[in-house]
């Protein structure tokens, strides 16, 4: 006989963004209980600590801006969420920051690419210091924006262009 204790909870996470799974989201939505959990700033501010204060500051600020911009474009199903910056609970210095570049190089940029992936141009009008378009095709319509690699390879980098963000330039 098999038998669930009734002390035991099954949490799960979805993200309303994953619309290609809609028929098994109707299905859980049936069977479970769901309550939306947003973007918790002051959560997302303690896992930063370990940034010292300038770079914490600066990044809460992005991120915001991000938000905001998503927020604007497509809704808040798709924000930016504090479980990103996860992986930084407890840690420090120089891991702290090769981790934070982490975060954005390889999950939140290309995040944003696949949001935008039938307008990137989009991307080039909020994250201009970020995205280029790619010159090297001959049809201008064929252009779409590219990362910076070059100028964003270390957290310095990445640090260097959100200094020159719109949010972050005032």
């Amino acid at each position: 006989e098999f038998l669930v204790p009734d002390n035991l909870y099954i949490i799960g996470t979805m993200n309303d963004s994953d619309r290609n799974i809609a028929l098994i989201d109707v299905a859980l939505r049936r069977r479970f209980t769901f309550f939306r959990i947003g973007f918790n700033e002051n959560l997302l501010s303690q896992w930063l600590n370990g940034l010292g204060d300038e770079s914490k500051n600066k990044i809460m600020k992005f991120v915001k801006y991000l938000n905001h911009e998503i927020k604007t474009r497509m809704g808040e199903d798709y924000e930016i969420g504090h479980a990103f910056f996860a992986p930084l609970d407890g840690i420090n210095g120089d891991d702290a920051k090769n981790e934070v570049y982490t975060i954005f190089k390889y999950r939140i940029f290309p995040l944003l690419e696949e949001y935008f992936h039938s307008d990137r141009e989009i991307l080039t009008e909020f994250l201009k210091e970020f995205y280029e378009s790619d010159s090297s095709r001959k049809n201008e319509n064929d252009r779409i924006p590219i990362i910076k690699a070059k100028e964003f390879k270390d957290f310095n980098g990445l640090m260097s262009l959100i200094e020159k963000t719109p949010e972050n330039g005032q």
